[in-house]
């Protein structure tokens, strides 16, 4: 009954408005007149909702477009890659197409009919990593408004949080794993810095960064382009120093370029510091460590030299949670997820070079 009570006040205003709207604007006042009872059931409608379920459901979106617009910004060196993230299917899983080998060519062929070779082609797929948060327990969230410009000082920690998981996952996947792609440090023994780290190391010098130079070269036959060195501050600092770097006879001749009393490019490398570059064993041809592994004394720490062209990043679903007036956390609580991923761009690993530090 009260359904149909509702359909016959509509008609009514419906019918009062639409003539009223029709004669003022030159318009049809029976395709005016359905306008309006259209836009009232709509009205009707939302104003019989439960309370808040409208404003809930803005509000998740908010905070996910939020997460999303913001997950690179501590890293924004996340970016210097390729963005594969159309080829996400379903959030989670990254399918890309990638070409076989070339066909071989010959000078003044003379045996015929020519080779007949089939390229195989083959699919780089491989599912994305899961991030998530611990819950926030805020407790007053239904007397203090969250509005847009207070959500960094209450969603920031988890943002933060997930945005330095998915830096220090993606630059692991980054690293090259093959003996062809890894150099070692080569200036004189020095200190070490990292942490449960013991005897000494080999600094960096920039001929190590000159000998990663030549082998992108070689493997891209490109002789320059897009170029990245990812180190950590202490790397950073040892290359800094060095007496090839502040010469200023010999800055230009290893391309070193400095702005604000920073180092910011060397033989041709953007140079970037982070706090996410993983370590290394010690091995024959060095192993990356687990984020979550233990230090051990004999680690090293290491500079990632990339083509920006050979490199991928994909981010898939964004969700975000929420559990309103919890009867057992006597509040609201708070969660977020993101699927995100890397990879290098090709099997033989082409693009990247490895510099560890040799003991």
């Amino acid at each position: 009954m009260k359904f149909f009570k509702l359909i016959f006040l509509n008609i009514l205003i419906a019918c009062f408005m639409g003539v009223a709207i029709a004669g003022s604007m030159a318009l049809n006042p029976v395709h005016t007149s359905a306008c309006v009872f259209f836009a009232g059931l709509v009205i009707s409608a939302v104003s019989q909702a439960p309370s808040g379920v409208v404003f809930r459901a803005v509000q998740v979106e908010i905070w996910e477009n939020f997460i999303a617009e913001n997950l690179f910004k501590e890293y924004p060196w996340l970016t210097r890659s390729k963005d594969r993230s159309e080829h996400v299917l379903s959030g989670k899983v990254v399918h890309i197409p990638q070409a076989g080998a070339k066909p071989k060519a010959a000078k003044n062929r003379s045996v015929y009919p020519v080779p007949l070779v089939k390229r195989n082609d083959t699919d780089v797929t491989y599912a994305l990593n899961e991030f998530s948060t611990e819950a926030t327990l805020i407790s007053n969230a239904e007397t203090v408004e969250l509005s847009y410009d207070k959500m960094e000082s209450v969603f920031g920690d988890h943002r933060g949080v997930l945005s330095e998981e998915v830096a220090r996952d993606v630059l692991a996947q980054w690293c090259p794993s093959q003996d062809a792609n890894i150099l070692r440090s080569s200036g004189a023994d020095t200190a070490v810095y990292l942490d449960d780290q013991t005897g000494t190391r080999k600094k960096y010098t920039p001929a190590d960064l000159a000998a990663a130079k030549t082998r992108l070269n070689k493997t891209t036959k490109r002789e320059g382009g897009p170029r990245v060195a990812i180190m950590t501050e202490e790397a950073y600092n040892q290359i800094k120093s060095d007496a090839d770097v502040i010469d200023k006879n010999k800055m230009d001749s290893i391309g070193a370029v400095w702005k604000d009393g920073d180092l910011i490019k060397l033989h041709g490398f953007d140079i970037v510091r982070t706090d996410v570059v993983p370590r290394f064993d010690n091995t024959a041809t060095p192993v990356i460590k687990s984020s979550d592994a233990d230090n051990a004394a004999t680690d090293n720490d290491a500079i990632l030299c990339y083509d920006e062209r050979y490199v991928h990043r994909s981010v898939g679903s964004i969700e975000f949670f929420e559990t309103k007036r919890d009867a057992l956390l006597q509040g609201d609580a708070y969660s977020a997820l993101v699927r995100a991923g890397g990879r290098k761009e090709r099997n033989d690993e082409v693009g990247t070079v490895l510099i560890v530090q040799a003991a």
